[in-house]
């Protein structure tokens, strides 16, 4: 109370912003198809332990992927996807994809990054017109926190960044 007469009993309700991540776990990953731009939060994420095990991903002497989400992601076109989170994420972020939908099976990623552009993460891989990938996005440690994830498709053939010419 505020005063010696404002006493008295009352009730006090206390909530959580966010609540439980939908997409906490790989057997129930947010689906996405083609390209463009999904907002995300790993905030309230756990870490799973799918995608764990990935040697890959094994970078800045830390091999996990903290406060992970799972996207079940179908290629639009045939050529490199281009997966970032590059100066929009307010965190330091992991990503890792592997082939096909569901759960991964350890040892099986097919690219996995952190910190490809200072903080934020950027992985590159061939993909199929019409395939489906699973896409881990997390963080290194236990940052957490907001961001987008950029999805893009490049040419068909090799990565942009296959020889000295396009060096990035």
């Amino acid at each position: 109370g505020y005063s010696v007469t404002g006493f008295g009993a009352g009730n006090l309700t206390v909530s959580v912003a966010g609540g439980p991540i939908s997409q906490d776990d790989c057997a129930n990953p947010a689906v996405i198809a083609g390209t463009g731009i999904w907002p995300y939060s790993t905030l309230n994420a756990t870490t799973g332990t799918e995608g764990q095990n990935e040697l890959l991903c094994d970078q800045f002497d830390s091999i996990i992927i903290a406060k992970d989400i799972w996207f079940e992601w179908t290629a639009p076109e045939d050529g490199i996807a281009i997966v970032q989170n590059c100066a929009v994420a307010d965190h330091d972020t992991k990503i890792a994809a592997y082939s096909g939908a569901g759960c991964p099976v350890d040892g099986t990623a097919i690219a996995c990054n952190d910190d490809s552009c200072r903080l934020s993460s950027k992985i590159e891989f061939s993909v199929t017109s019409g395939s489906t990938y699973t896409l881990q996005i997390g963080c290194f440690a236990e940052s957490g926190g907001g961001a987008e994830l950029q999805i893009d498709i490049s040419g068909t053939g090799s990565a942009t960044n296959d020889d000295c010419a396009n060096a990035e």
